[in-house]
This record gives structure tokens, C-alpha cells and sequence, in this order.
């Protein structure tokens, strides 16, 4: 799913916006991340024991920041495409800001793995091994990957042993990162972000047709099992309700606000701005996987696990109706129609 996740992740939708998307992105993680290290400690008195040992409170802070700095850019992607709003303006505008506080936000978990100290080294160690890491992916594995799609190219077909070379890539660079402390989802979500793009259009499609069969029908509903057992709603009682309140209080204003304001600071239109900001607090499954490997490492108990995820599949659920309201499908019609009066229009001064 990692590994599907960096290679849907393409850079170039920010062409043309960097600086909009910048802003936006940085704005929509710095904010929700310094409110989740104010309410820390509130959260840690109540929250901070993992298997009678106290968790130390930076590493609580911190990996709350991480966890509530996330934007899940494929349920983002999709809910844009099932409402034909990734041909509208506001739409590439969101996946241009997902697609860059997907790169901000991984990156800031990494890091926080690396403090938490995950591994066997120490944090400098993991930090510096990690950009050993990348820089060896993109200097040496990338010039490797050009290779294997000239060779779909000239093949014309996903063969089982082109195929075979990108499993392995993804095996053997999350087994990398998984050694170096920072977790082996990193590994996979990386060696699908630096894949190259140019020409390798349908060679995606294939590889995607092919995974997504078993990951969708098979691993993802497993992974939801194993998730759901995890959580005990009926565990927090009436006390939990007031720091679940207080979690959904810091996630949503975070993302809403830091995203919004951002993007109306850069010229974006008012009912566009908070359309973004609603999108851009949608979470997702990207945020399961990030509170599982808190869980993992020791930074998150039960009830603050199960807070968590009740936060990520509440602020998933409202995304949609929320954009309904602030986008109905007649103004989405409309901005479409907009688009392709405008692309006819230059078109025809073209030729």
C-alpha cells in the first residue's frame, strides 16, 4: 500500500505552484503539529503509560504532531476523481498541496522515529544513515529504474520478470530503512516516489492493476481486522470523551485552519480556500498505518491509540458532505465547463 501510495505520488502536479503549494502544505503541517505538542502534555497525563512504563513526553509530543501533520493524498485523490474535481482549478490545487505535504509529512515522522529511536542507533546515526539512504536511492537505484522502464518499453508488457525486479526494489529498500530504525514502510513509500515518470505511464497502470488486486481485496481488508481488534471504543468511558473531543478539536482546526488561511494569504478564492482546508484534513487509511507503527514502537497505548483512530475515520467521513456543501455538483459542472472553454479557447489561438 506504501509502495502504491509513493507511486501515485506525482510531483509534477505542483508545476507552476510551487509557491502556493509551499506555503499551503508547510502552513497545513507546522499548525496542527504545534497544537498537538501544546495539548501533549494534557493528553500524556491521561494517556502516557505504555505497559506500566511512562512514555517520555517529547516523544508523545512529537509523534502526535507527526501523526495529526498528515494528509491521506490517495482517499484525497479519489474523492476528488469520484466528484470530477480534479479537472476542476481547486482540485489540481489540493493535489499539488497533498502531494507536497505528503513529502513534508513522512519526512517529519521519519525524523521523529529517529528521535523516538526505533532501532538500535542513535538518533544522529539514524538521521545520517537515512540521508546515506536517499541519496543512494536517487543517485544509484534511480538511473537503475530508468533502465527497467526502457525495457517495459521495448517489451511492450509488464513481464513477470520486470515485475519481479520492482517487488524486490520495494522488499530491499524497506528492509533498508527498517534497519536503519525508521521503519520499512518508508522504504516502500520511497522507492515508489522516486520512480521515474517520464514515459512510464502505462508501465504504472499495469503495476498498479496488478498489486492492487491483492492489496484491496485481500491485504487492506486485513489490515482493517487487525485495527479495528486493536480499538476499544467502550474502553475510554465518559472521561476518554473529553480528550477525544480535545484530539478532533486539535486535528480538524490544525488542518482546516493552517490550510485555509495559508492558501487565502496566496490569492486563492474564499469558498476554494475552505474547500482545501477540508480536503486537506482528510486522513485516511495513511493515518492508520502511521498510529499502528506508534503503537509498534511504544509511543501510543490503547486508549490513546483508540482516540487516534477514531479521529482519523471521523475527519475521513465528513470530508465528503463537507464538500458537498461548500462545492455542490452544479458549481463543479460549472467550473468544468469554465476549464474547457478556456482550454478550447487556447487551443484555437494555438493553431
Amino acid at each position: 500500500f506504501m509502495f502504491i501510495i509513493g507511486l501515485e505520488l506525482d510531483m509534477g502536479l505542483i508545476r507552476g505552484k510551487g509557491r502556493l503549494a509551499a506555503v499551503t502544505s508547510l502552513s497545513s503541517v507546522a499548525l496542527p503539529f504545534t497544537l498537538a505538542l501544546l495539548a501533549a502534555p494534557v493528553l500524556h497525563d491521561a494517556y502516557g503509560t505504555v505497559n506500566g512504563e511512562e512514555v517520555e513526553l517529547l516523544h508523545f509530543g512529537l509523534f502526535l504532531g507527526a501523526a495529526m501533520s498528515v494528509t491521506a493524498f490517495p482517499v484525497l485523490a479519489r474523492i476528488l476523481t469520484e466528484r470530477n474535481m480534479h479537472r476542476t482549478r481547486i482540485g489540481v490545487l489540493t493535489l499539488a498541496c497533498a502531494a507536497v505535504d505528503d513529502i513534508l509529512a513522512w519526512s517529519l515522522l521519519a525524523a521523529v522515529l529517529a528521535v523516538v529511536g526505533e532501532g538500535e542507533l542513535g538518533p544522529q546515526w539514524v538521521l545520517v544513515l537515512t540521508a546515506v539512504y536517499a541519496a543512494g536511492m536517487v543517485l544509484l537505484v534511480r538511473p537503475l529504474l530508468v533502465r527497467l522502464v526502457d525495457r517495459y518499453q521495448r517489451q511492450e508488457r509488464l513481464t513477470p520478470d520486470v515485475l519481479a525486479a520492482v517487488l524486490a526494489g520495494v522488499l530491499v529498500s524497506s528492509f533498508l530503512t527498517s534497519e536503519i530504525g525508521i521503519h520499512a514502510i518508508f522504504g516502500a513509500f520511497f522507492f515508489g516516489a522516486i520512480f521515474p515518470r517520464e514515459g512510464a505511464h502505462q508501465m504504472f497502470h499495469e503495476i498498479l492493476e496488478r498489486l492492487e488486486q491483492i492489496t484491496v481485496i485481500l491485504l487492506l481488508p486485513v489490515f482493517f481486522v487487525v485495527t479495528g481488534l486493536l480499538v476499544d471504543i467502550t474502553g475510554l468511558g465518559l472521561e476518554g470523551l473529553k480528550y477525544l473531543l480535545l484530539v478532533l478539536l486539535v486535528a480538524c482546526t490544525g488542518k482546516f485552519v493552517g490550510a485555509s488561511l495559508a492558501s487565502r494569504t496566496q490569492g486563492v478564492p474564499a469558498r476554494q480556500a475552505m474547500a482545501l482546508g477540508v480536503l486537506m484534513n482528510t486522513r485516511g487509511l495513511t493515518e492508520l498505518v502511521i498510529l499502528t507503527i506508534g503503537r509498534e514502537v511504544g509511543v501510543l497505548n490503547e486508549g490513546m491509540f483508540t482516540i487516534m483512530v477514531v479521529m482519523a475515520v471521523f475527519t475521513t467521513i465528513i470530508t465528503e458532505p463537507l464538500l458537498r456543501l461548500l462545492y455542490p455538483k452544479d458549481l463543479v459542472d460549472k467550473e468544468i465547463a469554465a476549464a474547457e472553454r478556456v482550454g478550447s479557447e487556447q487551443a484555437a489561438a494555438f493553431r
